[in-house]
Parts: structure tokens; C-alpha cells; sequence
């Protein structure tokens, strides 16, 4: 789906896939929620389909599709046509997400000329499951996959899914030799990150994008999101990154 950002399609060949799971994830402030913003921007303004996006935290804002569209030189008229094919669901718990995808799929919900679904984000609802809860979260996170995946291939849809990264720092003695050949000890750290959701969901989405976000000169101002494939069916495709531009016109 050529739909997304130019750099970010260049790098795919095809831009975001139909027809499956793709999941955006990386740490707090890594970009996450502007990129998916921008890809529903840029689908429903291209497609001149329905994108429904998915708010789990309750934080949409479409004062800022608002101002993105303007900066970018929109009409009145043009902004409110791309606005109302941005669809709003508030969702806070697993059981209305299944439920939601349920009625998707049996057609008791019907969204004319859907094409994108976005989900902001999995770990929100899913963290309400941890600890004594974990089956229950599991067997409602499966149900979520079963459905996603009957429903992409049914209504030839492509689903983002946002979620986290937790970030973990280990230390490591490293032995070292000073001047007089006595042995003494370096303090070397490793950052190692971790995508949420635990491993049953770490092979579920088709196409996995890690977002870091990147300062140009340390200009708050001229910003960037630095995204890298990790996982893609397509092997030629892993580990490869673009670029993308941060401002008050969106992501580009």
C-alpha cells in the first residue's frame, strides 16, 4: 500500500503490506504514534477511503491532523474531506478490541471502504492482564490475532499495530591491565531492547519496524525518526533504515 511516507515506501519497495499485521514499535517518544498519524493522513488522503483508527490511551488528537493538513496547505474544504475518512474508535480493554474485530469479521460492524486499520496501542490494553491475569490476556490476545488475520485477507485491509519497546542496560566487568601489569576491572554497559507483548506476538506481525527518534545537531527543530526493519517475510528486507523528516508538516 503506497500510502505511507515516500522514504518509508522507497525502503519496502511497496510501502505498508495489505492483507496483514505490520507492527511499529520503539521506546517512549521514538515517533510511534506521529508516523502512524501520518500514515492514516496519507491514506485517507490519497485512497479517499476509511481509515479507522484505534485510540487505546486517549490521547488522539485531531487538532493535530488539523494543523498538519493546513501547514501542508490544505483547503477548508480539503481538510474536513480528509478528517472524516479518519474514523475514531475509543477502545479500553481487550474484550472490546476482540469484540470489535468480532463484529468485523461476522459483519455486524460495517465500515464502507475501509483500508486501513490502526491500533494505538496493543501493550495499553494488554498490560491490564499481567500477573494473575496472564492467561486470560493471552487467550484474548490469540483471539485478537485469529481475528486480525481472517478479517485483513476478508476486507483486503492492512493493520498497524503500535507497540513497545523496554529499554535494559546490563553491566559488565571487563578485566584490563594498568602500568604496573596489576589486573584491574572497566565498567562496560550494553543496551539491549525488547519488543512487549511477550513471545507468542514476537512472529505474529508480517512486517516489524523499530522507530528511534534522531536530533539533527541537537536542534530540537529539525528532528527525525530513524526507522529500521526488524523482521520482514522478505529476509532481502531486515536490518534495512531510511530516514524520515519531523516538523510541523507531518512526517516526511
Amino acid at each position: 500500500m503506497e500510502y505511507s511516507v515516500s522514504s518509508l515506501d522507497n525502503m519496502l519497495n511497496r510501502g505498508i503490506p495489505a492483507k496483514t499485521i505490520t507492527e511499529l514499535c520503539g521506546i517512549a517518544g521514538s515517533g510511534k504514534t506521529q508516523l502512524a498519524l501520518q500514515i492514516a493522513i496519507n491514506c485517507a488522503k490519497e485512497t479517499h477511503k476509511t481509515v479507522l483508527y484505534i485510540d487505546t490511551k486517549g490521547d488522539f488528537s485531531a487538532l493535530r491532523i488539523q494543523k498538519i493538513l493546513e501547514k501542508c496547505q490544505y483547503s477548508f474544504k480539503e481538510v474536513a474531506a480528509i478528517m472524516s475518512r479518519i474514523h475514531i474508535s475509543y477502545i479500553w480493554t481487550m474484550e472490546e478490541l476482540v469484540n470489535l474485530f468480532k463484529n468485523l469479521k461476522n459483519g455486524e460492524l460495517v465500515i464502507d471502504n475501509l483500508v486501513l486499520l490502526v491500533i494505538d496501542s496493543l501493550p495499553s490494553l494488554m498490560f491490564q492482564y499481567l500477573g494473575e491475569d496472564n492467561k486470560l490476556g493471552l487467550s484474548l490476545l490469540n483471539s485478537f490475532v485469529n481475528y486480525s488475520r481472517f478479517i485483513c485477507k476478508q476486507l483486503n485491509i492492512g493493520i498497524i499495530c503500535i507497540n513497545m519497546q523496554t529499554r535494559w542496560v546490563d553491566q559488565d566487568l571487563t578485566d584490563v591491565e594498568d602500568e604496573e601489569n596489576s589486573t584491574a576491572y572497566k565498567d562496560s554497559f550494553t543496551e539491549k531492547r525488547y519488543r512487549c507483548l511477550g513471545r507468542y506476538w514476537q512472529h505474529i506481525p508480517t512486517l516489524v519496524l523499530e522507530l528511534e527518534k534522531i536530533k539533527e545537531n541537537d536542534n530540537e527543530n529539525n528532528s527525525g525518526i530513524k526507522i529500521t526493519v526488524l523482521h520482514s517475510i522478505d529476509s532481502d528486507y531486515e536490518n534495512r533504515h531510511c530516514i524520515l523528516c519531523v516538523g510541523e508538516s507531518g512526517v516526511t
